[in-house]
């Protein structure tokens, strides 16, 4: 399969995950709801000096880490000054997570 197509094949997998209503979606999406929510969501994160996603920010600052939940984890428990006992469990290695596809448009 071409890369659009498998990106449209991993959506639906994940609309279908989610129950969520594809016309409800793509009604919104070409709709002027659709361009105001998109319009609104550029002006944020021109505001918030986001250029990616997900954009991950701890304290205020960037986080540039690892997308992994253990290297996240880490980050957000790092910025602690008394860091909680939560911060101490263990979560589920790269190899037992699900694998999540990589985003991007057009790459």
């Amino acid at each position: 399969m071409q890369e659009q197509e498998l990106q449209k094949h991993g959506m639906g997998i994940m609309r279908n995950r989610a129950k969520l209503d594809s016309a409800k979606i793509k009604t919104c999406a070409e709709g002027k709801e659709g361009a105001d929510l998109l319009t609104e969501n550029i002006k944020l994160a021109d505001e918030l000096n986001v250029g990616g996603s997900p954009t991950i920010k701890i304290n205020s600052g960037a986080y540039n880490g690892q997308r992994t939940a253990d290297a996240f984890l880490k980050g957000i428990c790092a910025a602690f000054n008394n860091v909680p006992s939560e911060c101490s469990q263990v979560v589920a290695s790269s190899a037992q997570a699900e694998e999540v596809p990589a985003g991007g448009c057009g790459a």
